[in-house]
Protein backbone atom coordinates (compact mmCIF):
# COMPACT_ATOMS: atom_id res chain seq x y z
CA UNK A 1 0.00 0.00 0.00
CA UNK A 2 1.24 3.25 -0.77
CA UNK A 3 -0.41 6.58 0.96
CA UNK A 4 1.35 10.04 -0.59
CA UNK A 5 1.12 13.12 1.63
CA UNK A 6 0.72 16.76 0.64
CA UNK A 7 -0.67 20.04 0.44
CA UNK A 8 -4.34 20.25 -1.51
CA UNK A 9 -3.95 23.25 -3.50
CA UNK A 10 -7.27 25.27 -2.93
CA UNK A 11 -7.85 24.55 0.82
CA UNK A 12 -4.14 24.09 1.95
CA UNK A 13 -5.77 21.28 3.95
CA UNK A 14 -3.37 18.00 4.33
CA UNK A 15 -4.29 16.13 1.27
CA UNK A 16 -3.59 12.10 2.02
CA UNK A 17 -4.34 9.93 -1.35
CA UNK A 18 -4.55 6.02 -0.18
CA UNK A 19 -4.98 3.59 -3.13
CA UNK A 20 -5.81 6.04 -5.52
CA UNK A 21 -8.50 8.22 -3.49
CA UNK A 22 -7.74 11.56 -1.47
CA UNK A 23 -8.83 12.62 1.42
CA UNK A 24 -8.20 16.09 3.09
CA UNK A 25 -7.56 16.35 7.36
CA UNK A 26 -7.23 19.35 8.87
CA UNK A 27 -8.78 22.82 9.11
CA UNK A 28 -8.42 25.21 5.46
CA UNK A 29 -4.87 27.04 5.56
CA UNK A 30 -3.71 24.67 8.03
CA UNK A 31 -0.75 22.92 5.76
CA UNK A 32 2.20 25.60 5.31
CA UNK A 33 2.82 26.47 1.92
CA UNK A 34 6.33 24.98 2.17
CA UNK A 35 4.73 21.80 2.15
CA UNK A 36 4.39 20.41 -1.59
CA UNK A 37 1.18 19.37 -3.24
CA UNK A 38 2.82 15.70 -3.46
CA UNK A 39 5.50 15.97 -0.24
CA UNK A 40 6.24 12.69 0.32
CA UNK A 41 4.65 8.31 -0.09
CA UNK A 42 4.62 5.85 2.76
CA UNK A 43 4.83 2.64 2.02
CA UNK A 44 4.78 -0.50 4.02
CA UNK A 45 7.89 -3.19 4.20
CA UNK A 46 8.18 -6.50 4.69
CA UNK A 47 8.71 -6.20 8.22
CA UNK A 48 5.51 -4.46 9.31
CA UNK A 49 7.37 -0.92 9.71
CA UNK A 50 7.12 1.98 6.86
CA UNK A 51 9.25 3.70 4.31
CA UNK A 52 8.86 7.13 4.03
CA UNK A 53 10.34 8.80 0.80
CA UNK A 54 10.67 12.91 -0.68
CA UNK A 55 8.85 12.73 -3.73
CA UNK A 56 10.63 15.74 -4.76
CA UNK A 57 14.49 17.43 -4.79
CA UNK A 58 13.41 20.50 -3.41
CA UNK A 59 11.23 19.15 -0.62
CA UNK A 60 12.67 18.67 2.75
CA UNK A 61 11.32 16.06 5.64
CA UNK A 62 12.56 15.26 8.85
CA UNK A 63 12.37 12.27 11.19
CA UNK A 64 13.26 12.86 14.52
CA UNK A 65 14.46 16.03 13.55
CA UNK A 66 17.19 14.77 11.01
CA UNK A 67 16.38 15.85 6.99
CA UNK A 68 16.04 12.36 4.98
CA UNK A 69 15.19 11.63 1.48
CA UNK A 70 14.06 7.83 2.12
CA UNK A 71 14.09 6.10 5.59
CA UNK A 72 12.66 3.32 7.43
CA UNK A 73 10.58 4.22 10.09
CA UNK A 74 7.86 3.02 12.90
CA UNK A 75 5.21 4.97 14.63
CA UNK A 76 7.35 6.30 17.49
CA UNK A 77 9.34 8.28 14.92
CA UNK A 78 8.57 12.16 14.55
CA UNK A 79 8.14 13.41 11.14
CA UNK A 80 7.97 16.50 9.94
CA UNK A 81 7.48 18.15 6.48
CA UNK A 82 8.72 21.38 5.21
CA UNK A 83 10.78 24.25 6.34
CA UNK A 84 8.40 25.50 8.70
CA UNK A 85 8.17 21.41 10.59
CA UNK A 86 4.36 20.67 10.19
CA UNK A 87 4.12 17.72 12.00
CA UNK A 88 2.55 15.13 10.48
CA UNK A 89 0.61 12.79 12.48
CA UNK A 90 0.17 9.31 12.58
CA UNK A 91 -3.39 8.88 12.85
CA UNK A 92 -3.40 10.24 9.45
CA UNK A 93 -1.10 7.52 8.35
CA UNK A 94 -2.74 4.82 9.22
CA UNK A 95 -6.50 6.18 7.81
CA UNK A 96 -9.37 5.31 9.90
CA UNK A 97 -10.11 2.16 11.98
CA UNK A 98 -11.59 -0.19 10.74
CA UNK A 99 -14.72 -1.85 12.94
CA UNK A 100 -15.35 -5.81 13.16
CA UNK A 101 -18.83 -6.57 13.81
CA UNK A 102 -20.25 -9.69 14.51
CA UNK A 103 -23.36 -10.62 12.07
CA UNK A 104 -23.67 -14.23 12.75
CA UNK A 105 -27.16 -13.88 15.14
CA UNK A 106 -28.80 -12.05 12.20
CA UNK A 107 -28.35 -15.84 10.07
CA UNK A 108 -31.09 -17.00 13.59
CA UNK A 109 -33.10 -13.35 12.38
CA UNK A 110 -33.09 -14.43 8.85
CA UNK A 111 -33.90 -18.26 9.14
CA UNK A 112 -36.78 -17.55 11.90
CA UNK A 113 -38.31 -14.97 9.03
CA UNK A 114 -37.96 -17.79 6.19
CA UNK A 115 -39.60 -20.29 8.60
CA UNK A 116 -42.62 -18.27 9.32
CA UNK A 117 -43.25 -17.42 6.47
CA UNK A 118 -43.37 -20.85 5.03
CA UNK A 119 -45.78 -21.68 7.72
CA UNK A 120 -48.31 -19.31 6.41
CA UNK A 121 -48.03 -20.34 3.28
CA UNK A 122 -48.48 -23.59 3.91
CA UNK A 123 -51.58 -22.91 5.99
CA UNK A 124 -52.66 -21.27 3.13
CA UNK A 125 -52.00 -23.43 0.42
CA UNK A 126 -54.27 -26.35 2.99
CA UNK A 127 -56.84 -23.74 3.14
CA UNK A 128 -57.09 -23.81 -0.95
CA UNK A 129 -56.73 -27.43 -0.98
CA UNK A 130 -59.73 -27.91 1.27
CA UNK A 131 -61.55 -25.32 -0.84
CA UNK A 132 -61.02 -27.61 -4.22
CA UNK A 133 -62.24 -31.10 -2.50
CA UNK A 134 -66.22 -30.81 -3.90
CA UNK A 135 -64.98 -29.83 -7.21
CA UNK A 136 -62.58 -32.95 -7.69
CA UNK A 137 -65.16 -35.15 -5.54
CA UNK A 138 -68.44 -34.03 -7.87
CA UNK A 139 -66.45 -35.61 -11.05
CA UNK A 140 -65.81 -38.98 -8.95
CA UNK A 141 -69.34 -38.97 -7.77
CA UNK A 142 -70.72 -38.88 -11.55
CA UNK A 143 -68.41 -41.45 -12.58
CA UNK A 144 -69.16 -43.42 -9.28
CA UNK A 145 -72.83 -43.04 -10.13
CA UNK A 146 -72.65 -44.93 -13.50
CA UNK A 147 -70.85 -47.51 -12.17
CA UNK A 148 -72.49 -48.14 -8.83
CA UNK A 149 -76.06 -50.01 -8.30
CA UNK A 150 -78.74 -47.37 -7.36
CA UNK A 151 -78.40 -48.89 -3.87
CA UNK A 152 -75.40 -46.98 -3.14
CA UNK A 153 -77.03 -43.83 -4.54
CA UNK A 154 -76.88 -43.11 -0.33
CA UNK A 155 -73.61 -43.60 0.28
CA UNK A 156 -72.88 -40.96 -2.75
CA UNK A 157 -75.08 -38.50 -1.25
CA UNK A 158 -73.62 -39.01 2.52
CA UNK A 159 -69.82 -38.22 1.19
CA UNK A 160 -71.64 -35.62 -1.21
CA UNK A 161 -72.19 -33.64 2.14
CA UNK A 162 -69.00 -34.58 4.08
CA UNK A 163 -67.17 -33.03 0.78
CA UNK A 164 -69.70 -30.03 1.24
CA UNK A 165 -68.85 -29.42 5.10
CA UNK A 166 -65.32 -29.80 4.04
CA UNK A 167 -65.39 -27.37 1.43
CA UNK A 168 -66.81 -24.75 3.53
CA UNK A 169 -64.70 -25.21 6.60
CA UNK A 170 -61.52 -24.61 4.07
CA UNK A 171 -63.94 -21.38 3.16
CA UNK A 172 -64.31 -20.81 6.57
CA UNK A 173 -60.21 -20.93 7.56
CA UNK A 174 -59.43 -18.95 3.83
CA UNK A 175 -62.06 -16.20 4.81
CA UNK A 176 -61.26 -16.19 8.42
CA UNK A 177 -57.00 -16.22 8.09
CA UNK A 178 -54.63 -12.95 8.84
CA UNK A 179 -51.68 -14.04 6.47
CA UNK A 180 -51.55 -10.86 4.85
CA UNK A 181 -51.45 -9.09 8.06
CA UNK A 182 -48.55 -11.66 9.87
CA UNK A 183 -46.69 -11.67 6.40
CA UNK A 184 -46.47 -7.15 6.89
CA UNK A 185 -45.68 -7.90 10.92
CA UNK A 186 -42.86 -10.92 9.96
CA UNK A 187 -41.00 -8.06 7.30
CA UNK A 188 -41.19 -4.78 9.77
CA UNK A 189 -40.03 -7.30 12.49
CA UNK A 190 -37.27 -8.26 9.76
CA UNK A 191 -36.68 -4.77 8.93
CA UNK A 192 -35.72 -3.97 12.79
CA UNK A 193 -33.41 -6.89 12.97
CA UNK A 194 -32.12 -7.89 9.75
CA UNK A 195 -29.75 -4.82 9.73
CA UNK A 196 -26.03 -3.64 10.54
CA UNK A 197 -25.11 -4.17 14.18
CA UNK A 198 -22.86 -1.23 13.78
CA UNK A 199 -24.83 1.26 11.53
CA UNK A 200 -28.37 -0.08 11.48
CA UNK A 201 -28.27 -0.67 7.20
CA UNK A 202 -31.34 -3.17 6.46
CA UNK A 203 -29.80 -5.80 4.27
CA UNK A 204 -33.88 -6.22 2.63
CA UNK A 205 -34.96 -9.49 1.32
CA UNK A 206 -31.03 -10.65 0.67
CA UNK A 207 -30.34 -14.23 1.96
CA UNK A 208 -28.27 -14.66 4.91
CA UNK A 209 -25.80 -16.99 2.67
CA UNK A 210 -25.66 -14.42 -0.24
CA UNK A 211 -25.69 -12.13 1.66
CA UNK A 212 -21.62 -12.72 3.63
CA UNK A 213 -20.97 -14.66 0.11
CA UNK A 214 -21.03 -11.17 -2.28
CA UNK A 215 -19.94 -8.88 0.54
CA UNK A 216 -17.74 -8.42 3.58
CA UNK A 217 -18.44 -4.80 4.98
CA UNK A 218 -21.29 -2.85 5.28
CA UNK A 219 -21.74 -0.66 2.19
CA UNK A 220 -22.62 1.84 4.44
CA UNK A 221 -20.18 1.90 7.45
CA UNK A 222 -17.86 0.34 6.38
CA UNK A 223 -17.56 -2.35 9.24
CA UNK A 224 -15.96 -6.01 8.56
CA UNK A 225 -18.29 -8.78 9.22
CA UNK A 226 -17.01 -11.01 11.71
CA UNK A 227 -18.62 -14.29 10.25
Amino acid sequence: MEIIIGREQHSRKLSVIRDGKQTLAGMPGSVPMDVSRQHVSLCTTENNKWEIRNLNDKNVTYVNGVAIEKKEISESDRIELGASHYMLSWEIIRGPKVETVDIRPLKRVWENYKEATREIEDRQKYSGILCSVPMGFSMLSAVLARLLPPEFSSLLISLSVIALLVFLYGLYKRMTDNGREEKEELVRELQDKYVCPKCGRYFGSVEYETLIRQTFACPKCKAKYKV
